[in-house]
């Protein structure tokens, strides 16, 4: 398990069933475990699950730990003891499994869970990148042609039946007469008798008073919003309380969920009888309900309310890290849909009277010197109109760069469908995008063909001298062309450039077209129908890396159960190299604003993005302090090399790390290394204003000698990571935005560092340090954060507001004034660094104000909108938290 992985994948296929993983904790006493928010140390984690995840296993289900041997002749004897509940447990779902290999397909009984977030009919069905009516539409469809017992359920009809007769799950829009499905609240309370249940209720009445309380109930019933269709059930998943009732929002990390919610599952399992529970999309709420991060027991909700169900999950592939969460929180067999294409953003409007105004500029020459005076006035109050950022001088050349930059942005057209084979124009899409990577001996093909361009020879392609924004594209058209001539046509084209290009050249774009031909290969082998109908069956779904679809196409085809990058192998050689560049470009941006190098530069660290990218910004952090990583042969020995002063040329900066629970559940081991390495460099013998670690960590252990004995002082001064408390993931503040909680920027400020004050090191996990915490925020000059992704721009995701933002806005109340507020892309080939304002207005020009991308979003009508309305929200968390969104 988690060994030679091919080998075990051989061995899983012919079996062709889930692999469960039961095992023993060895080095943890039964009432340890069962009182531990944790569960499981970071090496228990990678040893018990994460390795064992890499060969699709399910149900991690801990049987057997430590206890007092019974036998008093020898002194504090241990002997491994079954742990009950967690062996009926497995006991239970291995049932389910073996039930649904044995039923005929048409006795099978299949819940399907969408989402109500924030709770309305405006948001029903919401989930990152998926049209869940659509895609619902094509699973019924197939599931009937299997045997099933159901209709096809079209996107119309749940829209209909949902939307229009007002099934969801808020008060304001809730229809009652609609809702056909109740669950007796004397069947909730009773539930057979058993005190687990009654456990349950009680804690859940602790916050939210006897049954049923206030939300979807009647006084005798439980509303259940959803529609049933011979043995298929469709429904929403309950909300989270914290809309209902905001004042909730403030105790988030332990409210339990409220009666309904859990009543909703009990309903799934005990009266509907469900086999299989699917959740359809990115993401809902039982994950994250209270419980263990890892190795859960009979109190914590998720396990409970799961039951002995079946889960499958159908998660967005680019998504590995909260794909963890839900596979070790809630037992769920992931089962990967792809994203939308990605195409060009182009212009319209503004931008393309813009273009003409600077192509007619260069066109003057020195022929016309009056006119192009006349077009520069022109040309700088056209800018002036648009509010358009240009770095640099204002020059013709830096707006056009500008221009090229918004231009060639990739944008997601539409959202997919699961099951849905892409179409030729969507396959050169993302052959387009997919090549424009350096992929060690895959060369760009961007590079390529702008090396040798002033000197091709194509009837078709028309020179444009000095015309740099034509000249753009004119490649990009060329490059469009190419790919559709070589993967859909006759490689006329592709044979008359390649005659012209230099010999190098030549066997880059050969490596480069074969790998395209793979990429294209793994398009066109979608297995997300049959991946779901084999979990159906209750057979094995092989496991495969999930990542970044365009900067990673390996991760393809889809249709598996995705898993997360080894977090042994964090940072890549790749990553590194690319964290230090951010880090260059950071500093070199401050360095040039203010004349000196920042002190203390704080870090939003995602296991979401340290997932994608192998971690760009662990590297980053790394070039901060003047660290590198050297590998061995041995994975789990990561050792690091201190550069000195004399090679690095520059101070130590001081770096504060504030993470989220994805990062701390998925790489606790990059915890221990980074809280080793802030010690290492604190305890060198350099000059205070060359090592601002060092700097800051005598002035913080100074302090704490004050309240604190001399060795906690010096463990918790070179702390610099903090993040949520155990069990925690987010801060709360997305839901303040969202309901409207909030009057004054100064709670989201408040809110955050409630949420963000636990102290991570090797040997504290999550302790509350809220002065410790205010104390390094205090002394932050700037906040970064890399947006590694084609898939959001910064506009486009609350978790940047909610982490980057709420940061910014708390280093400014401890502060007094603003830090710098930089965000890197590294979503291409090229690196960029940017201010935040103008990180948020790329966004908006090329995907919210983009007719292309709203048309394309519109052609999913009730989907489409959601997603361009959770983006207009985002800006206003943006514009509460960093004051950096433009009055549009």
């Amino acid at each position: 398990m988690g060994g030679d992985v091919e080998s075990g994948l051989k061995i899983f296929r012919r079996i062709n069933v889930p692999i469960m993983h039961p095992f023993f904790l060895g080095k943890r006493k039964i009432e340890d475990w069962e009182e531990s928010v944790k569960g499981l140390s970071p090496v228990e984690i990678i040893v018990h699950v994460m390795l064992p995840e890499l060969d699709g296993v399910v149900d991690v289900i801990p049987i057997a730990a430590l206890q007092n041997a019974s036998s008093g002749r020898i002194e504090n004897l241990q002997e491994l003891r079954l742990i009950e509940h967690r062996f009926r447990k497995l006991i239970t779902r291995s049932e389910s499994y073996i039930a649904l290999r044995s039923k005929n397909n048409n006795d099978k009984r299949i819940a399907f869970i969408l989402y109500n977030y924030p709770p309305g009919e405006a948001n029903v069905g919401s989930a990152s990148f998926l049209d869940t009516f659509r895609s619902i539409e094509r699973i019924t469809s197939r599931l009937r042609d299997a045997g099933y017992n159901c209709d096809q359920i079209s996107a119309l009809d749940l829209e209909e039946r949902f939307m229009n007769n007002g099934v969801c799950n808020s008060a304001q829009w809730f229809n009652r007469e609609a809702v056909k499905i109740r669950y007796d609240i004397d069947k909730y309370v009773t539930d057979t008798g058993s005190k687990l249940h009654q456990f349950m209720v009680n804690q859940i009445s602790k916050d939210w008073g006897n049954p049923p309380g206030q939300i979807m109930a009647d006084d005798d019933s439980f509303l259940i919003p959803g529609i049933i269709s011979g043995n298929i059930f469709v429904g929403l998943q309950p909300s989270r309380g914290s809309f209902e009732d905001p004042a909730k929002l403030y105790h988030d990390k332990d409210l339990p969920p409220h009666h309904q919610y859990l009543a909703f599952y009990r309903w799934l399992e005990r009266e509907f009888k469900a086999d299989v529970v699917i959740h359809v999309g990115t993401h809902g709420t039982l994950e994250f309900l209270p419980g263990k991060e890892s190795a859960l027991s009979d109190k914590c909700f998720p396990d409970y309310l799961i039951g002995k169900m079946t889960h499958l999950y159908l998660y967005y592939s680019g998504n590995p890290s909260e794909a963890t969460i839900a596979k070790r929180r809630s037992y769920g067999c992931m089962v990967s849909y792809s994203g939308p294409p990605f195409e060009r953003s182009g212009f319209y409007g503004d931008y393309l009277e813009l273009e003409n105004m600077i192509n007619e500029y260069i066109e003057s020459g020195h022929l016309l010197p009056q006119k192009q005076t006349d077009l520069m006035k022109k040309i700088k109050n056209k800018v002036s109109e648009i509010k358009l950022i240009v770095d640099g001088d204002f020059t013709v050349d830096n707006i056009s760069n500008e221009l090229i930059r918004l231009k060639s942005s990739l944008i997601p057209v539409g959202l997919h469908e699961f099951g849905k084979p892409f179409e030729a124009k969507e396959e050169a899409c993302f052959l387009s995008a997919m090549l424009s990577w350096n992929r060690g001996g895959v060369r760009s093909i961007r590079e390529i063909i702008e090396s040798e361009y002033d000197f091709l020879e194509v009837p078709s392609l028309e020179k444009c001298g000095e015309k740099r924004l034509i000249r753009e594209d004119r490649i990009c058209e060329l490059i469009d062309a190419l790919i559709k001539d070589y993967f859909f046509g006759e490689r006329s084209l592709y044979k008359q450039i390649y005659r012209q290009l230099s010999p190098c050249n030549k066997e880059k774009i050969k490596s480069t077209m074969k790998y395209g031909e793979e990429c294209l290969k793994r398009l066109r082998s979608t297995n997300e129908i049959n991946g779901l109908l084999r979990g159906l069956d209750g057979n094995y779904i092989e496991a495969r890396l999930g990542g970044d679809l365009i900067r990673d196409p390996e991760i393809l085809p889809t249709g598996y159960n995705i898993y997360q990058f080894d977090p042994r192998l964090v940072p890549s050689e790749v990553a590194f190299e690319r964290g230090s560049e951010i880090a260059r470009s950071t500093l070199d941006y401050y360095v040039k604003e203010h004349r000196k190098y920042p002190e203390t530069v704080s870090v939003v660290l995602w296991g979401l993005e340290t997932s994608r990218t192998k971690g760009e910004t662990i590297g980053q952090i790394l070039s901060y302090l003047g660290v590198k990583i050297r590998r061995g042969n041995d994975p789990w020995e990561n050792k690091f090399e201190i550069i000195p002063l004399s090679e690095l040329k520059r101070p130590r900066v001081d770096c504060l790390i504030t993470i989220c629970g994805f990062f701390r559940d998925m790489f606790p081991n990059l915890i221990d290394l980074l809280d080793e390495i802030y010690e290492a460099v604190a305890s060198l013998n350099e000059p205070a204003e060359m090592n601002f670690v060092r700097k800051h960590s005598l002035s913080i252990y100074k302090e704490l000698l004050k309240e604190t004995d001399e060795s906690t002082a010096k463990e918790l001064s070179i702390a610099r990571i903090f993040g949520p408390a155990e069990g925690e993931y987010g801060t709360g503040i997305t839901a303040m935005i969202e309901s409207k909680n909030w009057n004054e920027e100064v709670e989201i400020a408040k809110a955050y560092l409630t949420a963000q004050k636990h102290v991570y090191t090797r040997s504290r996990r999550g302790e509350a340090q809220g002065n410790l915490f205010e104390y390094n925020l205090s002394k932050v000059d700037l906040v970064s954060q890399v947006r590694s992704s084609v898939d959001y721009a910064f506009s486009d995701l609350d978790h940047y507001y909610e982490f980057f933002g709420s940061l910014v806005k708390s280093v400014e109340t401890l502060r007094g004034a603003k830090p710098a507020m930089l965000v890197t892309d590294s979503s291409t080939n090229i690196i960029y660094t940017d201010e935040a304002k103008k990180a948020i207005e790329i966004g908006v020009r090329t995907r919210l104000l983009n007719p292309k991308y709203i048309q394309e979003m519109l052609k999913h009508r009730v989907h489409g909108a959601q997603h361009i309305g959770k983006r207009v929200e985002n800006l206003i968390g943006l514009a509460a938290t960093t004051g950096r969104v433009d009055n549009w």
